[in-house]
């Protein structure tokens, strides 16, 4: 079964990201959810489901459903789903088969967390048997793999400072964003290290904010205000949590995820104009 163009994102939002204190992890996930609908020419009343991911600052049960409350939505279907930084674009996958299912029409898929100014330590405390060697956070995990990386390929610090200097680009185009200003190869090098050999510019920001889609049929969006998007092919590949159990490092699940998007839009890389990775 092909999902190929059959389903749409009619409306998406962020809020402003960085240091937002006084402002909940659930009042950031609510903003970006109302402003997504707003943005598709949505009421609450037009919206039959509400798919989350949890707030790492805090889990909580009925993350979704306590947001749907707070948008005064009342669902046929909720649900908090987690898949770490999958989650996102999972949701928008379950939309789409629940609508082909026949169980909804229009989904708002939300995520919004304060891990900057809200709870503290959520991400610096040590969890789990890896603490013992060491292995107590995400940069000294993807440290192992850029390691690996280095030593099959032959890949440099600089190469993959190009990765953080050519993303600083281009947010510094979004007002929203939380750091805006000039990132270079000698600013990446100079920057400590947090996990060898990865620097603190390799490492992804800790950022109050919050972003939200609307996914519905091709069909039904040929009646909302602005001209949708429509989504040619998904995927999903898990291969394992913890490292020591991959078959390789340098391998993840995009391979599969990736084949499963291209075979469904039936391209290849050649013809794709933007990647965003």
């Amino acid at each position: 079964m092909s999902l190929k163009d059959k389903y749409s994102i009619v409306g998406a939002a962020t809020t402003k990201f960085g240091k937002v204190p006084g402002v909940s992890a659930l009042a950031i996930t609510v903003e970006a959810a109302q402003l997504a609908m707003d943005d598709a020419g949505l009421k609450k009343q037009d919206v039959d489901a509400v798919l989350c991911e949890y707030p790492p600052s805090g889990f909580q049960s009925l993350w979704a459903h306590k947001v749907s409350e707070a948008l005064g939505v009342q669902p046929k279907i909720a649900a908090t789903i987690d898949q770490a930084g999958a989650t996102d674009i999972g949701l928008v996958q379950y939309a789409m088969t629940a609508i082909e299912a026949g169980l909804i029409e229009t989904a708002v898929c939300a995520y919004g967390d304060n891990p900057l100014s809200g709870p503290p330590g959520t991400y610096s405390r040590a969890r789990g048997s890896d603490v013992a060697y060491g292995t107590f956070d995400a940069p000294s995990g993807y440290a192992m793999i850029a390691q690996r990386h280095m030593i099959e390929f032959g890949t440099t610090s600089d190469q993959f400072g190009h990765v953080a200097v050519s993303t600083r680009s281009w947010v510094s185009k979004n007002p929203n964003a939380h750091k805006r200003d000039p990132l270079t190869i000698a600013d990446h090098q100079a920057s400590r290290y947090m996990a060898k050999p990865l620097h603190l510019l390799d490492c992804c920001l800790v950022s109050d904010g919050g972003a939200a889609v609307v996914v519905t049929s091709a069909e039904r969006a040929k009646d909302l205000k602005k001209k949708p998007v429509n989504i040619m092919g998904v995927g999903q590949h898990h291969i394992a949590w913890d490292l020591p159990q991959r078959p390789t490092l340098t391998t993840s699940g995009a391979k599969v995820s990736g084949e499963m998007a291209f075979n469904m839009e039936e391209i290849t890389p050649a013809d794709v104009d933007v990647c965003e990775l």
